[in-house]
This record gives C-alpha cells, structure tokens and sequence, in this order.
C-alpha cells in the first residue's frame, strides 16, 4: 500500500498527503482489489483539460476484460501522479468480487 500511495495524486501532491489515513487505507484497498490483474495494455497519453493527460488501458483479470480510463497530473518536481480511474467500468465487469471457493 506504501508503493499505491506513492503515485496517486494531482497537481498539489501525493493524495496521502491529502487524506486522513483511515480514509486512504480504505480507498487503497478498494483500488488493490479493482485493479488487480493478469495483463494491461497502456495506450499512448492524449491531452485532457488543466494540463492532465488521459490513458486508456485494457486490464484483464482472468476471464474479464475492461478499457479503462485514467486521467495522470503533473505534480512538482515535474512528477507525473494518477489521478483518477473509472472504478464503475470495473466494477460493472466484475473486477475486485472475490472469486467463487
């Protein structure tokens, strides 16, 4: 969660810097579970509004497959953090269910 925690963020900073700790734990776990996967592929970065950048990237996670948009700041030091991803894209194709015992 250490190594989440240190690419998330936007333009002002990392998120952990950002958020109550009890609040980012939660947030970690709930992104550790969606975006677990087997495969991804990284599309080339396209301009999005304020600077950022967006990228498409296809995960798969066993039989399940999403496109997956996630939106990248520059932070200080001419850093590059994720910002955001759509977790309802995952979440609607069954990413981060725990799989049947």
């Amino acid at each position: 969660m250490q190594a989440l925690g240190s690419v998330w963020g936007d333009e002002t900073g990392l998120a952990r810097d950002h958020f109550p700790r009890p609040e980012l734990e939660k947030r970690e776990i709930v992104m550790l579970k969606l975006l677990r996967h087997d495969k991804a592929h990284i599309s080339d970065a396209t301009p999005a509004l304020g600077g950022r950048y967006t990228l498409l990237v296809d995960l798969t996670q066993g039989e399940l497959s999403a496109n997956v948009k996630f939106t990248v700041a520059k932070g200080s030091s001419n850093r590059w953090y994720v910002q955001d991803f759509d977790s309802t894209v995952l979440q609607n194709k069954g990413f981060g269910r725990n799989s049947p015992s």
